[in-house]
């Protein structure tokens, strides 16, 4: 007990009270107060999926705002149907797993694929000209930086001839093959 409430329907209480809040502040900002976990992906959190379009990750804001607020509200539930603390437990964190998955690929299906969806934006690239933002090595891939309608982007890339080019060159995109763009120098 802690200030007299069950540790348990405290918890569930802050992860419920805790998605709500960042839905709010998300929604009242706008892009302002997004929160994208670029664990070292050129994605911004997002693992492309073979269509372009991304694959659930828990580690994605959106599938994380919903499976903590999943959490919160059927361990909420549980307890207030007398489950045991671990019974609790366990059905809070399946229910939370399960509304993340159906929140996130309504919002994949909703709204990214409402955008064009990233497949369709990834084959309409052949032929853009970006910069290194990461250098490609000889046998390596770097990261190619573009622009399209004023949003500055970023694309895994090697290189078409197993050259080296260095960071901040000038290329084209000459082909995309699995979310990698081949670029060449432009010239």
């Amino acid at each position: 007990m802690i200030w007299g409430i069950a540790a348990d329907v405290l918890l569930y209480g802050v992860c419920l009270g805790l998605s709500l809040l960042l839905l709010v502040l998300s929604a009242l900002s706008g892009a302002d107060f997004d929160f994208d976990l670029d664990i070292d992906a050129p994605d911004h959190g997002l693992a492309m999926g073979s269509v372009g379009l991304p694959r659930y990750s828990l580690f994605n804001p959106v599938a994380l705002l919903a499976w903590l607020g999943g959490f919160g509200g059927a361990g909420l539930i549980a307890h207030g149907a007398g489950a045991s603390l671990l019974l609790g437990l366990l059905l809070a964190a399946l229910a939370g797993l399960a509304i993340s998955i159906v929140v996130f690929r309504l919002f994949v299906r909703l709204v990214l694929a409402g955008q064009g969806g990233t497949a369709h934006r990834l084959e309409s690239l052949v032929g853009t000209i970006g910069t290194l933002a990461v250098a490609i090595p000889a046998t390596g891939m770097g990261t190619v930086a573009y622009e399209i309608g004023g949003r500055r982007n970023t694309l895994a890339a090697r290189t078409s001839d197993a050259g080296t080019l260095p960071r901040g060159a000038e290329v084209v995109i000459v082909s995309i093959d699995r979310n990698v763009a081949t670029v060449v120098r432009y010239e």
